[in-house]
């Protein structure tokens, strides 16, 4: 259906671990035989049973770890057997970064204990992680800041300790050194208002939304005007388990949607492609 309906491009993303779905290898040989573009945003630990596929289509593959040991990936991606997946993980990047046509970029998510019960800070591994993901043969290495998720709080950055923070933009400051015509250094958008802990406001100075025209979210339970808004019964529009893509996109309950969209009343959260 995306095909009939002429897409360009998919991402492939959680909630959950996109490449653990029994039958995402034919569906990325499927789309990638079609000409649609895949973007991929793992945990890594799936690479190697769809290492053909991924190598021949994926125009990028982004994988979130967040640490540059084994005992702090552990405290921060714990299983339920207690053992950390970061060796198998980074092995897994490094058979990808061999073979590979498209990006393959290293994800850091900047965590302190801010973030919530059992989280670690991880600020003292950012330089040796983006180390790591340069030996690995990845494209580039991603420093981001968190987000608050908490149903009570609309989509804002993190609060951290000003202490942490101050050390974290002195470990940051020599990621740039890093950098050669094969490895980059990505700093995320809202990094810097993080880092200096300023609670930047985003009033939306317009109405419709063009990110809404171009892209949407597609999941099990149905498919939503974007990301952001995903499980809101009042921002869904449609559901491609009982009708198909193109009728959905073409309905009347994405139409209505759209209409009542309202992106300065509705959009009071922090959005990644508001500039």
């Amino acid at each position: 259906e995306f095909v009939e309906a002429g897409v360009k491009a998919v991402i492939l993303i959680g909630g959950g671990e996109p490449l653990a779905h029994p039958k995402i290898g034919e569906f990325m040989d499927y789309l990638g035989r079609n000409d649609i573009h895949i973007g991929i945003t793992t945990n890594g630990t799936f690479i190697d049973r769809y290492l053909d596929v991924k190598a021949k289509y994926s125009s990028w593959t982004r994988i979130s770890m967040d640490a540059g040991t084994t005992e702090t990936f552990r405290a921060l991606r714990p299983t339920k057997a207690g053992r950390s997946k970061f060796e198998k993980i980074v092995d897994n990047m490094r058979k990808l970064s061999k073979v590979k046509k498209g990006k393959l970029g290293f994800s850091y998510l900047i965590q302190t204990e801010a973030d919530g019960d059992g989280v670690i800070n991880n600020i003292d591994e950012i330089y040796l992680a983006a180390q790591l993901a340069k030996d690995i043969g990845c494209d580039y290495f991603e420093v981001k800041p968190t987000y608050n998720f908490r149903n009570d709080v609309a989509h804002s950055l993190m609060k951290h300790d000003k202490t942490e923070m101050d050390h974290a933009k002195k470990v940051i400051s020599k990621l740039d050194e890093l950098e050669s015509d094969d490895f980059k250094i990505l700093k995320a958008i809202n990094l810097k208002y993080s880092l200096d802990g300023v609670d930047k406001p985003q009033p939306k100075d317009y109405k419709k939304c063009p990110s809404t025209y171009l892209r949407t979210l597609v999941t099990p339970g149905g498919a939503y005007v974007c990301p952001y808004w995903r499980g809101k019964d009042n921002m869904k529009i449609g559901d491609v388990n009982t009708v198909s893509f193109s009728a959905m996109w073409k309905g009347y309950e994405r139409a209505e949607v759209m209409n009542n969209l309202d992106a300065s009343r509705d959009c009071n959260f922090h959005c990644l492609r508001h500039e």
